[in-house]
């Protein structure tokens, strides 16, 4: 059976990305410009990875995520921005 975030990710494929941003008030624009750094951390004790993105105005962003799907997310980031990605 998928995990509720595969399936989440299924359903999200299908949006066109205005309509993903209109989902939820939370949600913003970041233009891949603006990304200064990205770092990608496994954790070692829990069952989470980590995403810190580190944009242009210097306002931190952080994300956990299921460990298991942190190949995946490092493999989708470096087909867009090859230049900005870090794993620690």
């Amino acid at each position: 059976m998928a995990s509720d975030s595969k399936k989440k990710a299924l359903e999200f494929s299908r949006l066109s990305p205005s309509h993903i941003l209109n989902l939820d008030g939370s949600n913003f624009y970041l233009p891949y410009l603006d990304i200064e750094a990205i770092t990608l951390t496994k954790d070692r004790f829990f069952a989470n990875a980590a995403m810190a993105i580190v944009p242009s105005d210097k306002k931190f962003l952080g994300f956990f995520f299921p460990r298991d799907e942190f190949d995946l997310a490092f493999s989708s980031l470096n087909k867009v921005i090859p230049t900005r990605i870090a794993i620690i």
